[in-house]
């Protein structure tokens, strides 16, 4: 690959392929670090009639001649759903650099399995989720973080649109992932998920280097939802979700049914005002109203940013892709690895609430031959368990505090992460077990498991696998007939602890053990950015 330039590949040459070559197209007109190189379609007319409409330099017959080709540095992918991880993965073996459209994945074990291989490959990837780059959406959020609605209570997000039913169509055939939850409920998804994380940041007053250096997103503590299912894909949905900023969240889409008000628009409303961006996944334009007294709805419109695309909208994310590829880096700080299979296992966990499979989903990804994924030394190599490591804690006690965790997966490392401006160590210490445990819960894959749980305390291990029972008899009171502290989340707690499998076990804090240190670690950043 040339230094300054990232040559590139389509695959699948479809409507979606046209607005991105549209884009990449007009890029390079004036951006020397981006060519429009190769287009690549199993109907050979096709993608010569492609790269010949948008300016590519040649076409291929097959995905795989398209691979081989030593010329091309990175491909977008632009498939049908059931076919994005297995071409992604190709593509990483092939050494190339990768923009998948979205979603990423059919699942979370997939999408894990797609991220292994870039990682192996020490390949950039990242899924086209051109919303997380949208200049309006950001516009969006940096008011949230800088206070102009005051607390974010609630979002509500649509995107509905009607269609006739059609068997022919892919948004009814689920063998190729129909259905309203992977074609556009996706983004109602991300979107609540990017606009918690910004209420989380303002709750906590984090430092835009913090901000900078973590997950784009936020992860629901509880997801209720339902969906119409007809002949096995989702038509219509909708979802309550609530974060551990307080904020909850009402999504709906659909592809049968266009709604009533705003069915493509977000509203994010806060103690102090609200905003407002119409066809919010897709917008040029961002208004931010304050409510006019302290009751009622009345409400001013005091700034309206307008956005509007200088091409499309997809150049934003192609722009951060290339940045991104030259740069050396392997995935993106606006939409990163971990903000993608956030996403992913959340809409696992709705279609486990409705029972919704597709058939492709019965098929085993295949992972390269001779690399096996390697072992974290701390864990098992029992791939039935799930190892958590949990640390809470605080300055002053009360004061201000913050939590964290570590999901060991076969390997794979997730970090979460949070805090409270006054609260005690007591209170954190549960915090990031619950936390732990409601990641786990949300996995389908992961609730199947043996959860081992690895605590430096003493306290929440003894709580939940002892004294909770006592104290349930006792209707809540301890031994000296006072009311148990923290009540509200030892009985989430003892839910989640129901739920699952769980063995506790307590490790010595501060004694060097890896991932107790990494937890301690992520529970000293956040009591930082509490004060």
């Amino acid at each position: 690959m040339s230094e300054k330039t990232v040559h590139w590949g389509v695959i699948a040459p479809g409507r979606i392929a046209a607005k991105f070559a549209e884009a990449l197209s007009a890029l390079a007109k004036t951006n020397d670090s981006l060519c429009c190189y190769a287009a690549a379609s199993r109907t050979p007319e096709k993608a010569a009639e492609f790269a010949q409409q948008w300016g590519f330099e040649t076409s291929y017959s097959s995905y795989e001649a398209l691979f081989a080709d030593p010329a091309v540095d990175a491909v977008y992918i632009a498939s049908p759903h059931p076919f994005h991880a297995e071409l992604s993965m190709q593509a990483l073996r092939a050494g190339k650099h990768v923009l998948c459209e979205k979603p990423a994945a059919m699942n979370s074990d997939q999408l894990r399995a797609v991220l292994d291989c870039a990682s192996d490959n020490h390949l950039f990837f990242m899924e086209a989720m051109w919303t997380a780059f949208n200049p309006a959406v950001l516009e969006a959020l940096g008011w949230i973080r800088a206070g102009r609605i005051g607390t974010v209570v609630h979002t509500d997000v649509r995107f509905c649109f009607r269609n006739a039913y059609d068997p022919s169509s892919r948004l009814f055939d689920p063998a190729l992932g129909g259905g309203a939850l992977l074609d556009v409920g996706i983004y109602p998804v991300t979107f609540s998920m990017l606009t918690a994380k910004a209420a989380e940041d303002y709750a906590a007053r984090k430092p835009e280097v913090l901000i900078r250096g973590g997950c784009t997103t936020a992860v629901p503590r509880k997801i209720v939802s339902d969906a119409r299912i007809v002949k096995n894909v989702d038509t219509w949905n909708s979802i309550t979700e609530s974060f551990a900023s307080g904020m909850t969240a009402s999504l709906q889409s659909a592809v049968d049914m266009e709604g009533a008000d705003s069915p493509k628009d977000a509203f994010i409303y806060g103690t102090d005002g609200y905003i407002h961006l119409p066809l919010f996944w897709m917008a040029q334009k961002a208004e931010l109203f304050a409510y006019s007294g302290k009751n009622g709805s009345d409400a001013e419109r005091i700034e309206c940013a307008e956005r509007p695309f200088r091409i499309n909208g997809y150049e934003y994310e192609i722009e951060e892709a290339a940045s991104c590829i030259l740069a050396g880096r392997t995935e993106s700080a606006g939409h990163g690895w971990q903000a993608s299979l956030s996403v992913c296992s959340v809409l696992d966990a709705l279609r486990a609430q409705w029972h919704l499979v597709y058939p492709c989903e019965s098929a085993v990804l295949s992972r390269e031959p001779d690399k096996p994924v390697e072992k974290t030394q701390e864990l098992t190599d029992d791939t039935s368990v799930l190892t958590i490591y949990t640390d809470g804690g605080c300055s002053g006690n009360p004061g201000p505090g913050g939590w964290g965790c570590v999901i060991l997966d076969d390997g794979k490392e997730t970090l979460l992460s949070g805090g409270e401006k006054s609260t005690t160590n007591n209170r954190m210490e549960l915090m990031a077990a619950i936390s732990a445990l409601s990641a786990a819960a949300r996995n389908p894959d992961w609730k199947r498991r043996t959860v081992k749980v690895f605590s430096d305390s003493q306290y929440v291990k003894n709580g939940i696998t002892s004294w909770i029972t006592t104290w349930k008899k006792n209707g809540w009171l301890t031994s000296a007939k006072k009311p148990v502290m923290n009540r509200e989340l030892w009985e989430e707690l003892d839910e989640l602890y129901s739920a699952l499998t769980v063995e506790w076990s307590w490790v010595k804090g501060h004694a060097g053990v890896k991932y107790n240190e990494l937890c301690d670690e992520l529970c000293r950043k956040e009591i930082l950015a509490q004060r």
